[in-house]
């Protein structure tokens, strides 16, 4: 089950919930400065310069190979993932929330999310966008900072 927690209970949660990915929808600056020891990882650029090798229609049956590649391999364990934005391509046909908390379960995740959350809602781009995605949070296993 999902929790929101404010940015000052984060270092509390982040300790005691090592297996949830924590999701940062602001203050992505300050959140790489404070966690300094964790491997910083800009996804767009490394993962469409692995995409870009293969065929359009065959991309969707990449995604996931390559992100592991590139998440799963690294031998750091505690990761901040940030240009995240490449993996709410309409034609992906993966929960990406799902895929985070999954990658949790070796590695410390926190993931710069452009998205907002309230309500118990976490939302990535904006209604009426092809890849706008609304996830309830209660129903994963992560940490939203409000």
């Amino acid at each position: 089950m999902g929790i929101e927690v404010s940015i000052g209970e984060l270092d509390e949660f982040i300790k005691i919930y090592t297996d949830r990915p924590v999701i940062i929808c602001d203050k992505h600056e300050s959140i790489i400065q404070e966690y300094n020891t964790f491997n910083l990882i800009s996804l767009g650029i490394k993962l469409s310069d692995k995409l870009v090798r293969y065929k359009v229609d065959e991309r969707d049956d990449r995604v996931l190979d390559e992100l592991g590649k590139i998440l799963n391999k690294n031998t750091n364990k505690q990761l901040i993932i940030k240009d995240v934005d490449i993996l709410f391509n309409p034609n992906y046909k993966f929960d990406v929330l799902r895929y985070f908390c999954n990658l949790a379960r070796i590695k410390q995740v926190i993931v710069l999310w452009n998205g907002e959350v309230s309500n118990g809602i976490l939302k990535y781009s904006e209604s009426g966008y092809l890849d706008f995605k609304k996830y309830i949070i209660k129903n994963y296993d992560i940490i939203c900072v409000k």
